[in-house]
């Protein structure tokens, strides 16, 4: 998503940055409700390229940033982070972060009114209706002994 917010101009450009912020408030929603991480210098980065919106000249200065710091933490996560989660969790716990984490796809790829995460908003507003979604989705399937992912 990153190199098409790049590639594109003008709206489009601006309409995919939302896309690529609402995936980003999804995903660090999951994370803290399941993981108990939180990445609060990711979050800072997207409100920083929110508030100074596409056509900034500093945008993709901005965005270059936000794209190394992604990396960096996937490779942190991959590397250390899940390592030390998959040894700190019982089993329970680790298909509870696992069917959490699933659902990040399952919240972005839902759209219009019924959405759960609204597509407009922002950042923080769509964090937490992600953290409130995603709580909700598991205490269903927690209720009903079924998994929704």
């Amino acid at each position: 998503m990153l190199a098409e917010v790049s590639d594109l101009d003008g709206p489009r450009r601006g309409e995919r940055f939302a896309d690529l912020a609402r995936y980003l408030a999804i995903q660090q929603a999951a994370k803290q409700e399941f993981l108990q991480r939180t990445d609060t210098e990711q979050a800072a980065m997207v409100a920083r390229l929110e508030h100074l919106g596409p056509d900034d000249p500093s945008f993709f200065l901005q965005l270059s940033l936000l794209e190394e710091a992604l990396e960096e933490h996937a490779d942190h996560t991959e590397k250390t982070a899940l390592p030390a989660i998959e040894g700190a969790l019982d089993a329970g716990g680790l298909r509870r972060a696992q069917d959490g984490m699933a659902l990040v796809e399952v919240l972005y790829e839902e759209r219009g009114a019924g959405a759960a995460v609204p597509v407009d908003g922002g950042f923080q507003a769509q964090q937490e209706a992600a953290r409130n979604a995603l709580r909700s989705r598991i205490a269903t399937t927690r209720a009903d002994g079924r998994s929704d992912t």
